[in-house]
């Protein structure tokens, strides 16, 4: 939230006019709305009194403060009476005393109290009372003296009318209420005005910076007063003496003052005065917020639980509160109280601008724009002070135990390795870049939680046999700084997760004896600094990603124990760091890349591999422990199988569909009996050896046909090794079925002439034969069909009706047909052979029939289908 700063500019129009003393209070309402007439009717007034008035008698007009006045309303020549002079004893006698020779309530006048110029009535503690307004008929006065008395009440505004007032001092006695701010009228002032010691309150008027004659001193001090000193008092440059201490004044001392040179003594001592800078230049600061004294204090460090949207600095109820206090530094920290009237500027650094200048009010809310926020305090703005200086750092960004799941076992962990600090209370996430290990090897229960992206600076991520369960979390990617992960023997399920490529640093990768599914990330091979990886004892599936060699580094491989299929890519075998590899017991299949046959440390045992070598490895062990290599491979026991031979007696061969009288039935050995399943993603080949043609090659899907015919020997080569003896096996198909080998593909009658009657015609062809061809094991009687698929139609679309017809060895016609027309029957006998040719004379079997009249000359065209029945 974005926040306007509007300044209000108050501007007061003070109105002084003059007026009379019969002046109602509804008139003086109605004069200050209407001022410009009143101004006009007062100045008239006062030039028609001046043409009646002498002129010392026309101080009848007077300002006045409340409807009463502050000077003289009374003619030289009137009487004064007691209560002129507030009936006030004190006064009354020293009236008596300076005018011996005249009585009130008799013979003095008022213009008798314009001769006394002194008034000095101290140390007297049986003077009391207090300073009537009547004083302003002293209007000669230059010297009024009452200290160390016992006078009370307020102080009289009308001592402001005594414009010949040089030194004022009634301190030392018990005047309370506010310094009346009509004393800024008495610029006669030189050398004193002194309040000191009574129990004044409120705040110093600023009218008194209008004594600008002042040479001497002003002693406002031990008073209850408050506020600030005012800026008007600036102007006092040829103030000597200044005395405010022990009152509550507080705000910043002027600059102006500290600087002047005619001031010479100042005392602020005991008050809650800031001084400009952290070590005043002169005067007396004992006790005040300056250097080595009272000080403001923070709390440095505000951790923001709650995650607060704003910084509450003075609301004690909030958990951002600044905890803002007053210390004295020389009373062991000894804290004191503030006075209400301090202000604060406060500095947000974040901004770098001033985000609130006003009272320490609990309403005060700032917004939190970061995770950390570093305000500046400065009370009353003195931000050259260093004792009225504070910093808070509101820090928003605190670990909670949410954010790591709640998993007790890696919160406790953190906190072990950042013993000063704890979760959800003062720990941050900038805290947890402190740590760059962890090492774990106790069970617990639990599991990884996506928060442990949170450990960014992470090197070394070592979470071992703690019976962990759940899935690798993807914000592992997180973590780029790693080095190491190892997670083995835990109880991980789910697939590796693909983020795993962002961990460019890593040079060692365990994620074995876990339950991981799901294929190998192709991502893996992104990790150019790999020095070990190890996926072993998984339920790995699928093929090895091709990328695997591009982990140039690459010294140590694991992926045994899994359900891995397809072939060891040749890219692995371009390593040439690699000098150890464990593929055994998975489902490889294909030729192991050859480049691998002589690293230090190979295992392939228990898979479907093999070498296209008719001679064995030249390394059959591993040298350390004499471990076979091979066992279980096409490369040393392993021995493909099948059926040896097949009788068939369709044409269409399926050699991988269980199903059908024509499968194959491969599969393999360890032991020359025992009977093992083969791989579905073997590559087979299939060779007629027969014609030397290749009728198959690819995986065994049951879907796979070839066409045969005849009896053939086929060779079967698993996976390309055709020099690996283990590898191959043949299989001989014998077809034992009835069927037409060969059928001329036309009949064929010539051109011959059209003649006037109906005529048969011969076909040209003098060795047409259809052969058929019966190797069945029990022969029986069969016989040939023809049909008339299509009539014999010339080129104009004319038909001739029974163009074609059959004409058997006794001359017996029957025109050819849609119904199928036996022309050959056949009856086996102990002499039969596999072969039958059936041919007829000349003038025999299928002819053409031309009708008289029938034909045109034209060429005629028609279709006949053969088909043998086995008849037994």
């Amino acid at each position: 939230m974005k926040k306007q700063v509007i300044n209000i500019v108050l501007v007061v129009i003070i109105l002084f006019p003059l007026f009379t003393e019969n002046t109602s209070a509804a008139e003086l309402i109605d004069n200050n709305v209407r001022q410009h007439t009143f101004e006009n009717k007062t100045t008239n007034q006062n030039k028609d009194l001046s043409t009646t008035l002498e002129p010392e008698k026309q101080n009848i007009y007077s300002t006045k403060k409340n409807g009463r006045n502050l000077q003289a309303t009374k003619l030289d020549t009137d009487l004064v009476s007691s209560n002129d002079l507030g009936n006030q004893t004190w006064l009354i006698e020293e009236v008596k005393r300076q005018i011996p020779s005249k009585s009130i309530n008799s013979n003095l006048t008022f213009g008798d109290l314009k001769t006394i110029k002194t008034i000095s009535n101290n140390n007297n503690a049986a003077l009391t009372g207090s300073i009537p307004p009547g004083i302003k008929y002293f209007s000669n006065l230059e010297i009024l003296f009452l200290y160390s008395n016992r006078l009370s009440g307020e102080i009289p505004a009308e001592l402001g009318s005594l414009s010949k007032l040089e030194r004022l001092s009634i301190r030392n006695n018990q005047f309370t209420g506010k310094i009346p701010k009509e004393l800024g009228n008495l610029t006669s002032i030189r050398s004193e005005l002194n309040l000191a010691s009574n129990q004044l309150t409120g705040e110093i008027p600023p009218e008194l910076g209008n004594l600008t004659n002042l040479t001497g001193a002003i002693n406002l001090a031990y008073n209850d007063l408050t506020g600030k000193i005012p800026d008007s008092f600036s102007n006092l440059t040829k103030m000597s003496n200044l005395q405010l201490q022990k009152t509550q004044i507080t705000g910043l001392f002027p600059t102006q003052l500290m600087q002047s040179a005619a001031l010479t003594y100042l005392d602020v001592s005991y008050t809650q005065i800031v001084s400009p800078i952290s070590v005043p230049t002169k005067g007396n600061f004992t006790q005040t917020i300056s250097n080595n004294q009272l000080m403001i204090s923070t709390k440095p460090d505000i951790y923001n639980t709650s995650n607060h949207a704003f910084f509450k600095p003075f609301d004690s109820s909030s958990t951002t509160h600044s905890q803002l206090k007053l210390i004295n530094k020389m009373e062991q920290d000894k804290e004191t109280a503030l006075y209400n009237t301090h202000t604060v500027q406060i500095v947000d650094h974040a901004q770098n601008k001033i985000v609130y200048d006003g009272p320490l009010s609990p309403s005060v809310a700032l917004e939190l724009t970061a995770d950390t926020n570093h305000f500046s305090f400065y009370l009353d703005g003195a931000s050259q002070n260093t004792a009225a200086t504070g910093h808070v750092t509101v820090i928003s960004n605190v670990v909670q135990r949410a954010d790591f799941d709640n998993q007790s076992w890696l919160i406790d962990e953190i906190e072990r390795q950042i013993p000063n600090k704890k979760i959800g209370t003062n720990l941050t996430f900038d805290d947890l870049k402190q740590i760059t290990q962890i090492k774990m090897n106790k069970t617990v229960n639990g599991y990884i939680p996506a928060g442990i992206e949170h450990l960014s600076e992470l090197t070394n991520l070592s979470l071992t046999t703690m019976g962990l369960t759940g899935t690798i979390p993807e914000t592992i990617g997180s973590l780029v700084h790693l080095k190491e992960l190892n997670l083995t023997g835990n109880k991980l399920g789910g697939e590796i997760p693909s983020s795993i490529n962002k961990l460019t640093d890593l040079s060692t990768l365990h994620l074995g004896n876990n339950i991981l599914q799901g294929s190998i990330p192709s991502s893996l091979g992104e990790l150019k600094q790999l020095d070990i990886l190890a996926l072993n004892d998984n339920q790995l599936s699928g093929e090895i990603p091709l990328e695997i060699g591009n982990l140039a580094n690459l010294t140590t491989l694991y992926l045994n124990t899994n359900q891995l299929s397809g072939e060891i890519p040749t890219s692995l075998g371009n390593i040439a760091s690699l000098e150890t590899a464990k593929f055994d017991n998975n489902q490889f299949i294909g030729i192991i890349p050859v480049t691998l046959l002589d690293i230090d440390y190979l295992t392939v045992t228990n898979n479907q591999v093999t070498l296209d070598s008719a001679t064995p490895p030249s390394i059959m062990t591993n040298p350390v422990n004499n471990e076979p290599r091979y066992t279980n491979t096409f490369v040393t026991n392993s021995k493909l199988t099948g059926a040896s031979s097949i009788d068939v007696t369709d044409k269409t061969i399926t050699p991988f569909k269980v199903s059908s009288d024509t499968y194959f039935d491969l599969h393999y050995t360890n032991n020359g009996s025992t009977q093992q399943k083969l791989n579905d993603t073997h590559l087979v080949t299939i060779i007629n050896t027969t014609t030397n043609q290749v009728v198959y090659e690819g995986k065994m899907n049951p879907n796979v046909s070839f066409t045969h015919q005849g009896s053939a020997n086929y060779q079967v080569i698993l996976d390309n090794a055709p020099k690996n003896t283990n590898n191959i096996i043949y299989i001989t198909v014998k077809n034992y079925d009835l069927t037409l080998a060969s059928v001329p593909s036309d009949l064929n009658f010539g051109t011959q002439k059209i003649t006037s009657f109906t005529q048969n015609y011969n076909r040209t062809d003098t060795d047409w034969e259809i052969v058929v061809h019966d190797n069945r094991k029990e022969k029986h009687s069969w016989a040939l069909t023809a049909t008339l698929l299509t009539p014999m139609k010339g080129t104009n679309g004319k038909t001739l009706a029974n163009g074609l017809i059959f004409k058997d060895k006794d001359g017996i016609e029957t025109p050819l047909s849609q119904q199928a027309l036996i022309v050959y029957d056949y009856t086996p006998t102990e002499a039969t052979t596999e072969t039958t040719k059936v041919k007829w004379r000349e003038d025999e079997g299928i002819l053409l029939k031309v009708h008289a009249g029938e034909a045109y000359a034209q060429e005629y065209q028609g279709q006949v289908e053969w088909n043998l029945i086995d008849a037994p």
